[in-house]
């Protein structure tokens, strides 16, 4: 793990608001079926497959053992080469390495260019700029820079960089020592990482609830929207 550094240049009294990035800030889920889609269509190139030998690369990622649950009910996944490495073999044909660092990169590089953020991203982070820090918290790699949103935040963090993923309670901790703040807000879509976590090292909360879903009895969000055109509202509200 690595130790927390102080952000430097923002008073430490400023109250720190902490983004997650997929279907938060950006659409991540769209870009992520349509980068897939493209990808089955490029191992069908590479290995010289027929398209109906290759079911959905979706469907080939939730077979058991590669999905897993967030509290909120969704199946997240982590896809790297190994996950192709993985779904390349489940296909039955000789497949060399090279093969499988392409896919892999194909993919990602697919996943990135067709993600865009939320018509409302934009200008909420930027109304939000001048009264506090903002800061990107992601357990992967998904950085604001690639998507033209890297200047309105003080600092990102990556879980897999720190060694400290959500939920766990020393990925939180970790952060508000980076942060030097008493108050800090977590602004996210998923119950488990976004909601639940950071109430337990108690942080507020505030569940960005684009798809309308259903609130588990296992969490009590301070604040509920469906989109971030009410967050500066909200703040004001449960800041108070």
């Amino acid at each position: 793990m690595n130790a927390p550094h102080t952000i430097s240049g923002v008073p430490d009294e400023l109250t720190t608001l902490v983004f997650d990035g997929d279907q938060t800030l950006w659409d991540f889920q769209s870009a992520l079926d349509r980068a897939l889609a493209e990808t089955r269509h490029e191992i069908a190139r590479v290995t010289g497959l027929t398209l109906d030998r290759i079911t959905t690369v979706a469907q080939m990622l939730d077979a058991p053992g590669r999905a897993v649950q967030d509290p909120s009910g969704a199946s997240v996944h982590t896809i790297g080469k190994s996950t192709f490495r993985d779904v390349l073999t489940d296909l039955g044909v000789p497949t060399p390495e090279e093969h499988i660092e392409h896919v892999h990169q194909f993919f990602i590089g697919r996943r990135y260019e067709m993600c865009r953020p939320y018509r409302d991203t934009v200008p909420a982070l930027r109304a939000l700029g001048g009264s506090y820090r903002l800061v990107l918290f992601t357990n992967e790699h998904s950085y604001p820079e690639r998507l033209g949103l890297g200047s309105l935040f003080s600092h990102t963090f990556v879980g897999t960089e720190m060694g400290l993923l959500k939920p766990s309670p020393a990925a939180y901790e970790h952060i508000a020592a980076a942060c030097g703040a008493e108050t800090l807000v977590s602004i996210g879509n998923s119950i488990g990482n976004d909601i639940v976590g950071p109430a337990s090292c108690g942080w507020r909360t505030v569940w960005i609830n684009r798809d309308n879903l259903p609130l588990p009895n296992s969490a009590t969000p301070d604040a509920i929207l469906t989109s971030l055109d009410g967050l500066e509202a909200a703040l004001v509200r449960i800041l108070a």
